[in-house]
């Protein structure tokens, strides 16, 4: 992983939730930052979907009917179905590391929280 100012500002904020063993340390830190990347894409698809319009790899979907294939479903758009996918992986690699993930849609605040014990993990974006 490369060691940008940003991994050692992150690495000092989550001193108190980071592993002691160095090793242990590095695998978090490695998680954590693939977590935050998906949770910024989390939070831009919350966007989307709160503003009804938007694009996904390359392609633009609005929700007023008149683009095809924004909605998946009869009230599922494809902003939520990609939120859903990354809930997954999110989830997944969360566990692997022991946190525990809350989600909301609402995109004025984080979408993705993270939690460890009591102790809430923030994501700084």
């Amino acid at each position: 992983m490369k060691r940008t100012a940003k991994y050692w500002e992150l690495l000092g904020r989550l001193d108190r939730v980071t592993p002691e063993n160095y090793e242990e340390r590095q695998t978090f830190m490695a998680v954590y930052m693939q977590i935050r990347r998906l949770a910024m894409r989390h939070h831009r698809l919350a966007e989307m979907d709160c503003n009804g319009e938007g694009y996904i790899r390359g392609q633009f979907y609005r929700c007023d009917g008149s683009t095809p294939g924004a909605y998946v479903s009869e009230d599922v758009t494809i902003f939520t179905a990609e939120s859903d996918k990354i809930e997954t992986k999110i989830t997944k690699l969360a566990q692997s590391i022991g946190l525990s993930v809350d989600y909301q849609g609402d995109p004025r605040g984080y979408t993705v929280n993270l939690k460890r014990g009591n102790q809430t993990v923030g994501l700084y974006f």
